[in-house]
């Protein structure tokens, strides 16, 4: 259900103007870089952690991508069902535009999910959007969602970088060894 509802909020037809879109992808790639850029020069990052997850980003991002009205905040803790059983959404302040696939990176990184779990959230988000954009782009996604975390916490706190950069290190260490994904914990 909580899949489903991500998919038609992505559905729903509330898109960013085509003339925007075009530009999307590129300027989140050229966004991602320049974070990774900022955790180098603050010490977050060791330079060959940069420079690997900025190959990665130019490997992995998708070279166009759809956009519109997004969650932001997407996960378990932030939804409350209802006595009806329906869904409540109660953490909406970070409710804006931006592309769908960095939607379901933000809520797969939040969110912890095993795989099989995940698979059946596509399913539900299936429902109302395909996820194959999202998973075949899936590392590039993944990564600015790390990243998003990595300076969030940075700046506001500081001492629990631990989640983020072991996040961050495993999915270095998934595209270095070119496998699959690794099963999902709770991320931040």
């Amino acid at each position: 259900a909580c899949g489903a509802a991500q998919g038609r909020l992505h559905a729903a037809g509330l898109a960013i103007d085509p003339a925007d879109r075009r530009d999307l992808a590129p300027r989140w790639l050229r966004d991602v870089t320049a974070k990774l850029e900022s955790l180098r020069a603050a010490a977050v990052l060791t330079p060959a952690a940069v420079t690997a997850a900025t190959a990665l980003a130019r490997q992995s991002a998708p070279p166009q991508c759809e956009g519109g009205a997004v969650f932001g905040d997407y996960c378990a803790e932030n939804i409350v069902q209802r006595r009806d059983g329906s869904l409540c959404l109660i953490d909406i302040e970070t409710v804006a535009t931006g592309p769908y696939d960095f939607d379901l990176a933000r809520t797969r990184y939040r969110w912890p999910m095993t795989d099989r779990e995940w698979a059946v959230y596509l399913d539900g988000y299936r429902l109302h959007r395909d996820p194959a954009p999202f998973v075949a782009h899936r590392r590039f996604w993944s990564l600015t969602a790390i990243v998003d975390s990595l300076i969030f916490r940075h700046q506001f706190r500081a001492d629990d970088l631990a989640v983020p950069r072991a996040a961050f290190a495993a999915l270095l260490g998934e595209a270095e060894a070119g496998g699959a994904p690794a099963a999902t914990t709770s991320l931040e």
